[in-house]
């Protein structure tokens, strides 16, 4: 979800149009505007990174390098709310499956809107029609007076040994989880990381090493198998493209932004030739000035 609640990206740069009108000069395509805006957020936010990046924490479910994450979707009998159960005759699942990650909900069929979706963890298995999970929508699925059905889908448990990062814009990672073991140790020297199967009091873990965009993990000797694993990291912000997205960049900082981008434009306007008056270019040429007093206010 974007930081901003006010300021959406045909706002910001009708703010930018109407202070190009004031210069006198020739107005700039409306993509190139979106262009810059989107390269003053990047730029604030590598200014400001130190004091912000937690505005960016967020949480994925890693799926294996390459594998198409396409879990099938199960039509199950019933969910009761009361004891957090799905009953589905044969479910075949078992004790190895506990600690999964399970994503089920209402619809009438499976490509209908869903209701109630919750995403859980299969918490035990009762016997062969029968399993619990931790989290309940609420409800009992069906809904009463409803004839809609449940849906439930088990994410798979991760099996490699590395993650590929690069689809995620990760500014820095927090912590790596896994549903079984918990969460998984970092190890931050390379050879200490290659070194780990030497030491039998590190076989009750899961550790990982970040290499770039990919994160190499190690399964002690005594961990039998992973379970699904979620990262928690903090990101970058997300550029946006629709004149209704907000900005992903705090209120506070957009006026920065603004300045930025006014400082792109008169660098793009002066390399066409266009003439720029020296009494509208001093708010951007400061702007560097106004970072700083703006870190300032954040360390306080």
């Amino acid at each position: 979800m974007a930081l901003s609640k006010d300021y959406t990206l045909s706002v910001v740069r009708g703010i930018l149009i109407l202070w190009m009108k004031t210069l006198n000069v020739s107005l700039l395509d409306p993509d190139l505007v979106n262009d810059f805006i989107n390269v003053a957020v990047m730029n604030i936010f590598s200014e400001l990174q130190d004091n912000i990046f937690k505005d960016y924490g967020r949480t994925t479910t890693i799926v294996d390098s390459g594998a198409a994450f396409q879990p099938a979707a199960i039509n199950g009998e019933t969910f009761t709310d009361a004891t957090k159960t799905i009953k589905q005759t044969a479910h075949g699942l078992t004790s190895a499956d506990i600690g999964k990650r399970i994503i089920f909900l209402a619809s009438y069929d499976a490509t209908a809107i869903p209701a109630y979706l919750t995403i859980s963890s299969i918490a035990s298995i009762v016997d062969a029609n029968n399993f619990t999970v931790l989290h309940s929508p609420g409800v009992d699925i069906p809904v009463t007076g409803t004839s809609n059905k449940l849906y439930y889908a088990v994410i798979p448990a991760h099996s490699s040994d590395s993650l590929d990062l690069s689809a995620l814009r990760i500014n820095r990672v927090r912590k790596l989880k896994d549903s079984i073991s918990g969460e998984c140790v970092e190890v931050a020297d390379a050879r200490d990381f290659e070194n780990l199967s030497q030491f039998p009091q590190k076989q009750n873990n899961i550790y990982w090493y970040q290499n770039g965009e990919t994160i190499q993990l190690y399964k002690g000797s005594k961990i039998s198998a992973y379970g699904t694993l979620t990262l928690d990291y903090y990101g970058k912000p997300i550029s946006v493209v629709q004149d209704t997205d907000y900005l992903d960049i705090k209120d506070e900082y957009v006026p920065l932004v603004i300045q930025k981008a006014q400082n792109y434009i008169i660098s793009h306007l002066t390399r066409t030739g266009q003439q720029i008056p020296v009494t509208n270019n001093v708010g951007a040429i400061k702007q560097a000035e106004t970072i700083e007093e703006k870190k300032d206010s954040i360390k306080k």
